[in-house]
């Protein structure tokens, strides 16, 4: 069977970095390999919530996580603020393919724009958040 995807990377959403983050280097052996402070709009997008968040991405051997901390959880709506697994990403070989046949099948898709690409996302049916990404 031919394998259409792979899984790179796991978004965690947090209240306390340091006790995470912490956590993953000094446990897992995880290392710190950025961090960016995301703008509100990305934010809300993401998590439904009006916030600037912190972001951290560490890496250990082919799985990255990607932490994210609101500096608010002022909620938007009806969303409620979890923490926890947020979303998890899947890279494709080519991914304006991907996208597109999922357009066909009637998908939902979140596109965002962020340091000057595209980056998407769709919903499970549960509300998982999943990132698509291409291999590189």
């Amino acid at each position: 069977m031919k394998k259409e995807f792979s899984c790179d990377h796991i978004g965690l959403f947090t209240n306390n970095a340091d006790r995470l983050i912490n956590f993953y280097k000094k446990i897992l052996k995880f290392k710190l390999i950025s961090s960016e402070r995301l703008q509100a709009n990305v934010v809300k997008a993401l998590f439904k919530i009006k916030s600037t968040a912190c972001f951290y991405r560490l890496k250990s051997e082919d799985l990255l996580l990607e932490i994210f901390v609101p500096h608010s959880k002022k909620k938007t709506g009806k969303s409620i603020v979890r923490y926890g697994i947020h979303h998890f990403g899947m890279i494709v070989k080519n991914r304006e393919e991907y996208i597109k046949n999922l357009r066909q099948k009637k998908v939902k898709i979140i596109t965002l724009k962020r340091n000057g690409h595209k980056v998407y996302f769709i919903e499970d049916p549960d509300g998982n958040l999943i990132e698509i990404r291409e291999a590189k």
